[in-house]
């Protein structure tokens, strides 16, 4: 187990190159990237959503 749901938080990061963004699951001892946007279009929000829809991402930081 990398970290309690509790501690984990949901983060849009810049990609490198890209004016896209990402999303990253961060927790105390370390991130994980888990999705990533395009710059035609395809975006990250989906993503999101379905992690937050799930309770995933909203604990306090």
């Amino acid at each position: 187990m990398l970290a309690p749901l509790a501690a984990v938080r949901i983060e849009r990061v810049f990609q490198a190159a890209s004016s896209a963004r990402a999303l990253a699951l961060r927790w105390p001892q370390g991130s994980r990237t888990i999705a990533r946007g395009s710059p035609f279009g395809e975006t990250v929000d989906d993503c999101e959503a379905a992690l937050r829809a799930q309770g995933i991402g909203d604990s306090p930081g």
